[in-house]
This record gives structure tokens, sequence and C-alpha cells, in this order.
């Protein structure tokens, strides 16, 4: 796979290349929105040090920084977003397992919940139950959904017509 316009899945070049003309956007590859995710997490950090830094010292402490009042809301945002999208950076592969297996209402929902929460940190002791009771009763609903059918299955994986006649016309 070394011809130009080929890009592979991984560093190594494996059998799953991908051409280039088929990928409309370079983000919409998987390894590159994890990529995404950890740069947009250490600049997240990084402004929240930066921030942190040009605070006056503290004269009692070593390490211990007095920052502005103006300044503290955006410190804690960004601690907190970079905190947030480094954990999915490392749970990247769970994250999106758990997006293919859970309706998109679901996430919606989810997401709504985390965003009202990161925005009103006591709404916690009302979002989180409210959020129990829906994942619970998605869960059920998945316990009761019907079988898939294995007689369908069955018809789909049968051996083809070319494989049923060599197996006949072998002799003992």
């Amino acid at each position: 796979m070394d011809e130009p316009g080929w890009l592979a899945a991984d560093a190594g070049g494996s059998a799953d290349a991908v051409p280039a003309h088929k990928i409309d956007n370079v983000l919409e590859t998987p390894d590159m929105r994890r990529i995404l995710l950890g740069i947009l997490s250490l600049v997240f950090l990084g402004v929240s040090v930066g921030i942190y830094i040009q605070g006056e010292p503290d004269t009692r402490f070593f390490l211990i920084r007095t920052v502005a009042d103006d300044q503290k809301f955006l410190l804690s945002v960004c601690q907190r977003v970079g905190i947030v999208l480094g954990a999915m950076w490392l749970a990247y592969d769970q994250v999106l397992k758990l997006g293919q297996r859970s309706p998109p209402w679901l996430l919606g929902c989810i997401g709504l919940c985390l965003l009202v929460i990161v925005v009103r940190p006591k709404a916690i002791v009302v979002v989180a139950p409210l959020l129990a009771v829906v994942a619970a009763m998605q869960f059920v609903s998945w316990l009761f959904k019907p079988l898939p059918n294995p007689r369908r299955r069955s018809r789909t994986s049968a051996p083809s017509d070319t494989a049923k006649s060599s197996r006949h016309d072998r002799r003992p």
C-alpha cells in the first residue's frame, strides 16, 4: 500500500487502507478525532495554567497564586473542560462503542444533563436521579425487545449453490 493517494488506518499501513479521494474530510476518521480531543484537552489545560501563572504569588505558600476574581470563572471552566476532554481522549474507543449501542435520544439526554451539571454543579442533585431513571427505563426496554429470528440468520449464512453441488459431487 505504498501508492500515493492511500491513507492507512494506522501508522503501519495496514490492509484496511482507504483511498484519500474517498475521505471528504480528514476529521471523519476516528484516529483524527481522538487526536483532536487530545489536542483540545491540552489547549484548555494550557490556557488554565497560563491564567494561573498570571496570578499574583502568595507570600505565605510556595506554589499558591492568587487569581483575580474576573479570571476565576475562566480558570475553572478551562480546567473542567480540559479534564473532561482528556478523560474522553483516554476512553475514546469505549465512548464510540457506547455511542453505537445507545439510541441517539439517550445520548442527547446525557449530553444535555452533563451540560446542565457543568453550568450549575448544584443541579446534580436533581439531574442525576432523572438521568438514572431514564437509563433504567432504556435498559428495561432493551430487556423486553424481541430477539432476532434465528431462521433468518441461518438463511443468510447458508452455503452457496456451488458449495452444495461440489459437496454432492464427491465420491466416497
